[in-house]
């Protein structure tokens, strides 16, 4: 029942996997991933300052700079991941890998809390409350994200015959640069599942603000449900297998996140550490008075749009040959 609610709702977007190049230029080409994400990360933006002046902190201050700054980071840190995952392998051929487009989101994770720590140093925000709004901000861009996966052919899912399951047959898309027997062939769509998560974990997130939770409860609550998420998925993932091998590094670091998170759970209920998580306000202003003041704010306009235009251009442009600068 539930597969074929599902099949019904990814049918429309089945032949978005056709052609993940936007566009060819003579030295590069720019991919459809960068846009997906660029439109992920505007969403983003705007969900965090839309979540932050509810809660009763606009931000009125020259954001900006330090929004640039964040796209840097999550790329960063993304990249930061894959090179660990590669362990002795990069000395082999350290200019192939190093030149390689791969990502691991995990990273983000790492510079959103930096993010967080930045936003208290120079924007006044109180910590748990901007580790909230980076959670709310995190699960909206991923969403998108995701979708860019499916378009570009990243993350694949594995065999499958059920009617859900999704048809690669670009030789260009990253599944079939990395396993061309799989053209043709039924995969689950695993990014497509990932980003229906995404999508009802971020209506959740926002939506705990409403009820009588403590501030940080939210950030908390995003990393168990999105790192048990990532554990569920690895079931239907193939692209974590290569050389017939199986890549522990990202399930070692989702059951990390997972165990943390309700260790800190358990301290937010016997409220044992009110640093990590403080006694909420609550939501201190409406839906509509929040939304008019956040997309009536400049400043709220240049952040986003600084932090999409730089994801943009990290994720989306590749060299003459795709997955590969």
């Amino acid at each position: 029942m539930v597969w074929k609610a599902f099949d019904r709702l990814i049918e429309p977007l089945k032949t978005w996997n056709l052609e993940p190049v936007l566009w060819r230029g003579n030295s590069f080409n720019y991919i459809k991933f960068g846009l997906w994400t660029a439109i992920g990360t505007f969403f983003s933006a705007f969900s965090i300052f839309f979540y932050l002046t509810v809660k009763g902190y606009p931000l009125d201050q020259k954001i900006a700079p330090y929004f640039f700054l964040g796209g840097f980071m999550v790329w960063f840190f993304s990249r930061i991941i894959h090179i660990f995952s590669l362990k002795g392998k990069l000395f082999e051929d350290p200019k192939k890998y190093l030149l390689e487009t791969t990502l691991y989101n995990q990273g983000g994770l790492i510079a959103g809390v930096l993010l967080a720590v930045i936003a208290v140093i120079r924007l006044g925000l109180p910590f748990n409350v901007a580790l909230d709004g980076m959670a709310v901000g995190a699960a909206l861009g991923l969403a998108f994200g995701r979708i860019g996966c499916y378009n570009y052919g990243c993350c694949w899912g594995k065999e499958t015959n059920s009617n859900h399951g999704v048809v690669y047959e670009n030789p260009e898309c990253s599944v079939l640069r990395n396993k061309p027997h799989l053209k043709g062939k039924k995969l689950y769509p695993t990014q497509l599942m990932t980003a229906l998560f995404n999508f009802l974990m971020f209506f959740f997130l926002m939506g705990l603000m409403y009820f009588d939770t403590s501030d940080g409860f939210v950030f908390i609550t995003f990393l168990l449900i999105n790192q048990s998420g990532r554990l569920w998925l690895e079931y239907y993932r193939d692209d974590s297998i290569k050389e017939n091998e199986r890549d522990y590094l990202t399930v070692l670091f989702a059951v990390g996140i997972v165990l943390l998170s309700i260790f800190l759970l358990i301290l937010d209920y016997y409220q044992i550490v009110e640093i990590i998580a403080a006694p909420s306000l609550g939501p201190r202003q409406s839906i509509n008075q929040s939304l008019q003041e956040v997309f009536l704010n400049p400043n709220i306009w240049k952040g986003a749009i600084s932090i999409s235009l730089i994801m943009g251009i990290l994720y989306g442009i590749h060299g003459k040959k795709l997955g590969s600068w």
